[in-house]
């Protein structure tokens, strides 16, 4: 992901897709990827990432695998989203077209996650 000074520049697709990129120029199967978005740019800065940031980076990552790798690709990868992932917000953003998942983090540890988990767990069931 973008530091916030990309992300203020309105520079998110590039610097994600160099970073793209440099895992396309030492992988040539792509079956077993899986891809993890995070905002650099919540780091330490108070600022949180909205449901439509969220989505609209998740939608970079895959137009920049679809143009770059394989349209076929870019459908099957998994793009998870590494930010903050809370019982607050997992609802809204595991719904998310391009959000895939989660690396989940301190929340793993705190009486929150178990609601985390049970809401993918609903999500995933709907969508068989």
């Amino acid at each position: 992901g973008e530091d916030l000074t990309e992300r203020d520049a309105d520079r998110t697709d590039v610097v994600v897709g160099t970073q793209l990129a440099a895992i396309k120029a030492k992988c040539e199967d792509w079956s077993n990827i899986i891809i993890v978005y995070e905002p650099v740019w919540t780091f330490k800065t108070g600022k949180v990432a909205t449901p439509e940031q969220i989505q609209e980076s998740h939608q970079i990552v895959r137009a920049w695998i679809a143009e770059n790798v394989s349209e076929e690709i870019s459908k099957s990868i998994q793009i998870l989203y590494g930010g903050s992932v809370s019982e607050k917000n997992a609802e809204i953003i595991i719904e998310m077209a391009d959000v895939d998942g989660f690396l989940i983090g301190s929340t793993s540890i705190k009486k929150g996650f178990r609601f985390v988990v049970e809401k993918v767990s609903d999500y995933a069931e709907s969508i068989d």
